[in-house]
């Protein structure tokens, strides 16, 4: 069942490059996201630029300052030990986390590589 006042969503009578109808939204879109890349750009600057980023969208969002908050607190009462007794974190034994930190080092750089390898 549709709601009262549903209509299907508008689409263009323009085709895009690949022969297929664009929805009335994807131009805006598109040109929201459209960023001239800088080749002459120092590594420092390009590193640490924060506009084209995920990071603006990512400290926008109340749900991730609220994790934030609860790690932050989480992390102040287990150091003080005002946490009570069931919810204390026990030493973990790291040696068991080499193998499984090693295969994921490996697997995100050879997601990157290939990620790379499609731009260039």
């Amino acid at each position: 069942l549709r709601p009262s006042g549903w209509s299907p969503p508008q689409r263009r009578s323009r085709r895009g490059a690949s022969g297929s109808l664009r929805w009335a939204g994807e131009r805006r879109a598109r040109a929201a996201m459209a960023f001239n890349y800088d080749s002459q750009m120092s590594l420092l600057r390009a590193a640490t630029r924060f506009s084209h980023t995920s990071l603006p969208g990512t400290f926008h969002q109340a749900d991730f300052w609220l994790l934030v908050l609860c790690n932050w607190w989480l992390y102040w009462m287990n150091n003080w030990g005002s946490l009570p007794a069931e919810l204390v974190v026990a030493e973990f034994p790291w040696d068991l986390m080499k193998i499984s930190s090693g295969l994921l080092t490996l697997f995100v750089v050879f997601y990157t590589n290939d990620c790379f390898h499609r731009y260039l």
